[in-house]
């Protein structure tokens, strides 16, 4: 597929995923969704359960469940639920193993981003599956789409070890090392490989630090977005790489950067400091403080940033509820494509940015610019417990999926290739439960 049609194909739409331990408060009570325009179930389809994390792509949505497999449900077009198809699936299957053989069965992490989806095994390996354009899968080769297969080593030679956490962005995929470096392979146009070049590859590349002198190190936790990276390091701050046109990277340029450079901080002092996680959307981030705040910067056209009315940001803003005061208590975040949820330590999940297919769950279609709060089946909004839950969040489009406590989830927005995981391919502005 030619590159500008591909892009033009992720702009079209805005998604998230989040993965949240609630109560089963939030489960539905099968039925109509939205007076007179949601399915009815016959209440006879069980729901998918053991699932210990969740996570999403365009129009697809992947699940690790507590036995080592993983789920897969949504659109197939480039092989990207990994059962050996190119069939889309309106309910969850099996992702395989390369040879279509027994279900995959090792995985300790998943991830889906653009059109392609990986994972981390027992073994430290890392296999993924779906598009291969520009050398997302980083199999040593580039090209049609594929079942999964491991990721092969810088030099070729065997598979890429010792990982720990994979984040599969758009057309690109970062990997964190289990001593703290990070390698990336796949599209490098602008940079989002962080290896100081413009140069795609099909196999790993490290990482280099902010002065380009050796490999970055420190790094807790990397997230892909569309055409950049951002990372956490264990002492708490954030750096970016990559494309910079809307503020992306935090820096407080526009500038692409090629190799990482540190997040600026509150108000423009120093770099950002005290953060647990972050997560890379379209043309913005968001990361959570933990401190219980969320700061979100970038491009902010339908209010991705959660800040109000106003332009893009190239350093972070605090994101802040209707009343203007800031959004606090939160213990886990989930940046899709142009929007983000934020679960509460009360047990609520408020979310921000585009609305087009219903992803914020509040009964509308309507853009919203501050934090609101998603609405359980009942109308009411949903306080499904405290703890502290634990996210996991995707590069997506527009539906948002909720894992709950007992090991289920529920989706909510558009389910058009059937992303939602309810059977069904009919959009819903409130949540609906994934089945078996």
């Amino acid at each position: 597929m030619p590159r500008s049609t591909f892009t033009a194909m992720l702009r079209s739409r805005s998604a998230l995923l989040v993965t949240v331990a609630l109560a089963t408060a939030l489960l539905p009570t099968w039925g109509p969704t939205a007076a007179g325009a949601q399915p009815e179930a016959d209440g006879t389809e069980a729901a998918l359960t053991g699932m210990t994390q969740i996570d999403a792509g365009i129009d697809v949505t992947c699940a690790r469940l507590s036995n080592g497999q993983a789920r897969c449900w949504g659109d197939n077009s480039f092989r990207q639920l990994g059962d050996g198809t190119q069939s889309n699936a309106a309910r969850p299957v099996a992702v395989e193993n390369g040879g279509g053989t027994a279900p995959m069965a090792t995985i300790t992490q998943v991830s889906t981003g653009g059109n392609h989806s990986c994972a981390v095994l027992t073994s430290t390996e890392v296999r993924c599956w779906g598009s291969n354009i520009e050398g997302g899968l980083g199999t040593g080769s580039a090209g049609s789409p594929v079942n999964a297969q491991p990721v092969v080593a810088a030099t070729g030679n065997g598979n890429l070890t010792n990982v720990r956490q994979v984040s599969a962005g758009f057309t690109h995929t970062c990997a964190v090392l289990l001593g703290g470096q990070v390698r990336c392979w796949g599209r490098n146009d602008e940079g989002e490989l962080g290896n100081d070049d413009n140069a795609d590859t099909n196999r790993p590349v490290t990482v280099t630090n902010l002065d380009g002198t050796g490999p970055l190190t420190g790094v807790a936790q990397v997230s892909a977005g569309k055409n950049f990276t951002c990372a956490t390091f264990a002492n708490g701050r954030v750096a970016c790489w990559g494309a910079g046109a809307a503020g992306q990277l935090g820096d407080e340029t526009n500038n692409p950067h090629d190799r990482p450079v540190l997040v600026a901080g509150l108000g423009g002092a120093g770099s950002l400091s005290n953060v647990a996680e972050v997560h890379a959307g379209l043309l913005h981030a968001c990361a959570r403080i933990n401190t219980g705040r969320v700061a979100c910067w970038g491009d902010n056209t339908h209010g991705q940033l959660g800040k109000g009315d106003g332009p893009a940001e190239n350093r972070p803003h605090v994101v802040t509820v209707p009343s203007n005061a800031a959004l606090t208590g939160v213990t886990g975040l989930g940046v899709g494509d142009d929007h983000s949820c934020a679960r509460l330590g009360n047990g609520q999940v408020r979310c921000w940015g585009r609305n087009t297919g219903g992803q914020l769950g509040d009964r509308s279609t309507v853009d919203r610019k501050r934090a609101v709060a998603m609405q359980n089946v009942a109308g009411t909004v949903n306080l499904g417990g405290a703890g502290s839950g634990q996210f996991a969040i995707g590069g997506g489009l527009d539906h948002t999926c909720l894992r709950l406590g007992g090991g289920q989830a529920v989706c909510v927005g558009s389910n058009d290739k059937g992303q939602l995981g309810d059977a069904t391919n009919q959009d819903t502005t409130r949540p609906v439960g994934v089945r078996r």
